[in-house]
């Protein structure tokens, strides 16, 4: 009991080192959804109102199953998104591994992969390929996501479907393909 009530007091007193969130929760916890990716300082707060929004959006834009692509904050939310979306890569490389069902080298390989492609550090003509290669048919940015605006529309056709809070959703034209 004394050890519980210790460690209730230090992480009180050391709220952000400690990061018991059951301590503290934030303002607004219950209209909000607080992200942060790892390689990411910044905290995205996603309104559980315009999760809700894209959900119902890509719900209805999916026929049965189709590759979806978001950005750091926003990737590992989309199986909650929605039952038909099927990521390429899904928090770690180790869990991208068991998601997708390969080899822990090729969860990794697709991991850092996509760690290029979203932080811009591909460019456009590797995104263009690894948006191909993955058969990626949507892709929901938590903004205008440079590496993916960077890309011009006649280079790669694509059509924004839902628009909630600072959530986008587009569909990529031509891009048809069925899942592996």
């Amino acid at each position: 009991m004394l050890l519980l009530g210790s460690t209730v007091a230090y992480a009180a007193a050391h709220e952000r080192r400690f990061r018991l969130t059951s301590l503290s929760l934030p303002d607004g916890w219950s209209e909000f959804l607080d992200a942060r990716a790892k390689l990411d300082r910044e905290r995205l707060r996603f309104r559980h109102s315009d999760l809700t929004a894209i959900s119902r959006a890509l719900d209805a834009a999916i026929d049965e199953r189709a590759v979806v692509l978001g950005d750091l904050e926003i990737n590992n939310l989309i199986p909650s998104l929605s039952a038909k979306a099927v990521l390429v890569t899904f928090r770690s490389p180790a869990q991208t591994a068991m998601h997708a069902g390969v080899s822990r080298e090729q969860g990794r390989a697709l991991w850092k992969q996509y760690q290029r492609v979203v932080l811009g550090d591909a460019g456009p003509e590797a995104t263009l390929r690894y948006l191909h290669d993955n058969d990626v048919r949507f892709v929901v940015t938590a903004a205008d996501a440079d590496w993916f605006t960077g890309i011009p529309p006649d280079v790669l056709p694509r059509q924004r479907i839902a628009e909630a809070g600072f959530l986008r959703l587009y569909r990529l034209d031509g891009a048809e393909k069925k899942i592996r």
